[in-house]
């Protein structure tokens, strides 16, 4: 009785369908749901990020920061460029999900389950205050468009890791290669919400990444308050990566 009850089966996910039909719920289904959620991630992060650094850059050549700094303190304004920024992607990402809901709806069927969506929304909001605080950090020192372009080039290729490794970690999600990039903070976002759909990880590691990014937030966000309240009113010479670290190992 003991070996029939913990004899492993293999069982396979079938879904119905409208003609009543068996229809197996294969590999393609799963990994576009995977992606595009990994894709929707990756796009609003590198839009929005964009749009700070660009308001930061127009700002400081307009002048206008100058009248903003004397009305507002700088933490107040960094603040408050992020709650803005913070508020437009998730006011993005309700209208894709509303469209997706409604789309699923009429075929019939969800692509992901309802815990699935809220860890990946969990994920997002992470991801997002942690990339919000990168792009503040990078875009405060800089003073023209070309400066621009090269900040929002770094933070580029560093999103564009996952999407390298999607297929990889699309066939072994558990693989040590997946578990490194999750752990690691800049790819900690993208990484689980595309091992979220396909295969939940352990309740530890959710755990844990999910302190990783609270904390790693927690931090970036004290690095980029010590930077924008020291370089956001400089123009001309942007400061070395020496001049940064001292003004971060300030008191």
């Amino acid at each position: 009785l003991v070996k029939k009850l913990t004899t492993s089966l293999d069982v396979k996910s079938i879904k119905l369908s409208k003609d009543g039909k068996e229809e197996e719920a294969g590999f393609e289904s799963i990994f576009f749901t995977a992606y595009g959620f990994m894709m929707m991630m990756f796009i609003l992060v590198l839009t929005s990020g964009q749009m700070l650094v660009r308001s930061m850059l127009e700002e400081k050549s307009n002048r206008v920061v100058e009248v903003l700094m004397s009305s507002a303190s700088s933490s107040e304004l960094m603040g408050g460029k992020i709650i803005g920024l913070s508020g437009l992607g998730l006011t993005q990402i309700a209208l894709w999900a509303f469209l997706g809901a409604v789309m699923s709806l009429k075929f019939g069927s969800l692509p992901i389950t309802l815990s699935h969506s809220l860890l990946t929304f969990v994920y997002f909001i992470l991801g997002y205050v942690f990339y919000s605080a990168v792009f503040v950090t990078l875009g405060a020192p800089i003073s023209t468009e070309q400066e621009a372009q090269q900040v929002t080039g770094y933070v580029t290729m560093i999103l564009v890791l996952p999407i390298m490794f999607a297929f990889t970690v699309l066939q072994n999600p558990n693989s040590m290669l997946a578990k490194i990039l999750s752990f690691f903070p800049l790819t900690t976002p993208t990484m689980m919400a595309l091992r979220i759909p396909i295969q939940t990880p352990d309740a530890w590691e959710l755990i844990a990444t999910m302190i990783i990014m609270v904390l790693s937030s927690a931090g970036m966000m004290w690095v980029a308050g010590k930077i924008f309240r020291t370089t956001i009113l400089l123009t001309g010479k942007r400061p070395g990566l020496g001049e940064l670290i001292q003004i971060v190992r300030a008191k």
